[in-house]
């Protein structure tokens, strides 16, 4: 995507009142800011009915999430303002699946469902019907898991991930894995991300998600690991075979220093979404700190903890993570 690409507006045929809109092809660090500015000025001109329609959006980082999130918590505080999601590609929605928020926004299969649905709403209406896509997307692809069926252990509490501290976790353990040093800059993540993607060989519904979740580690190196000075080496150990992906990656930072506290705030985030307490869940959409900027919002760990199903750990130091996903 061109830096200077910019989200489209639209006025609804169906219903002038109705504002459209159309988000660009990736959905990252540089597009996510000018969609939040832009929603900010629609909203300030007084628009209170929208669309966010999402079907040329082909790549989703935790930046463009953070922006769906500001977009979503901005009308959930305003219950005069309506908002619905569409046309969103089933490899989007499983970002949004992994970080447990599908059932949060207001997500419709087209344009035309979002219309039909707002214009049976009155805008002062504190309570909007949740439209959810699972069903939708499980019934065209097959990269949803079909539900289960009901036991007598639904009451048991969830299995809650916790990311470890541990220099000797066998996930540190560099034994047949393949060695590169990268110096990257903010705009060469992607660059370097997907190279790491292509060299493991899965298959090919994987790529996407792994591209993801590598260029989003690779990104916290390189920005807050390295404070994006593109002298200092990222240092990335990688694996090369067909059933499970390995990264190790380490940057020249002090580390992620408050893992403790983020262990909690996703035990807290998780119960939220096991007991659906959604209004309490608002309170743990992100987790910032001192050190993040404006544009950081903190969802990046949330999915990888969904992703990396066979551990995150990182190092005493904090400046090194280790991470292992086994493929189905």
């Amino acid at each position: 995507m061109e830096k200077g690409e910019q989200p489209a507006m639209t006025i609804c045929d169906q219903d002038p009142s109705i504002t459209i809109i159309e988000t660009v092809e990736d959905l990252d660090l540089y597009s996510s800011v000018k969609l939040k500015e832009y929603f900010n000025s629609l909203r300030e001109a007084g628009w209170s009915r929208f669309i966010v329609d999402l079907t040329k959006t082909r790549y989703l980082d935790s930046s463009g999430l953070g922006a769906l999130i500001h977009i979503h918590s901005s009308i959930k505080k305003d219950e005069n303002t309506i908002i619905r999601f569409a046309n969103i590609s089933p490899s989007i929605f499983q970002v949004i699946k992994l970080t447990h928020l599908e059932n949060m926004f207001q997500i419709t299969p087209d344009v035309e469902t979002a219309v039909a649905e707002i214009k049976e709403i009155a805008p002062e209406s504190k309570a909007l019907p949740s439209y959810s896509i699972t069903d939708i997307v499980a019934q065209v692809t097959d990269i949803m898991a079909p539900e289960k069926k009901k036991t007598g252990h639904e009451n048991k509490g969830p299995v809650i991930r916790q990311i470890e501290i541990d220099d000797d976790h066998e996930l540190f353990d560099k034994t047949g894995l393949e060695y590169k040093r990268f110096f990257l800059s903010v705009d060469k993540i992607r660059r370097a991300s997907s190279f790491l993607a292509c060299t493991m060989p899965v298959y090919f519904d994987e790529i996407n998600g792994l591209e993801y979740q590598a260029y989003e580690l690779l990104k916290n190196a390189v920005k807050h690991g390295n404070k994006g000075k593109m002298w200092k080496p990222i240092k990335v150990w990688y694996s090369t075979c067909t059933n499970y992906a390995h990264l190790i990656i380490e940057d020249t930072g002090k580390g992620f220093q408050k893992i403790e506290e983020w262990n909690e705030f996703y035990r807290q985030r998780m119960l939220c979404y096991h007991h659906r307490d959604y209004k309490r869940l608002l309170h743990f959409l992100a987790f910032t700190m001192d050190v993040c900027d404006k544009h950081d919002n903190g969802t990046a760990l949330f999915s990888a903890i969904e992703y990396w199903n066979k551990g995150i750990v990182f190092n005493e130091q904090r400046n090194a993570i280790a991470v292992k996903r086994m493929f189905r």
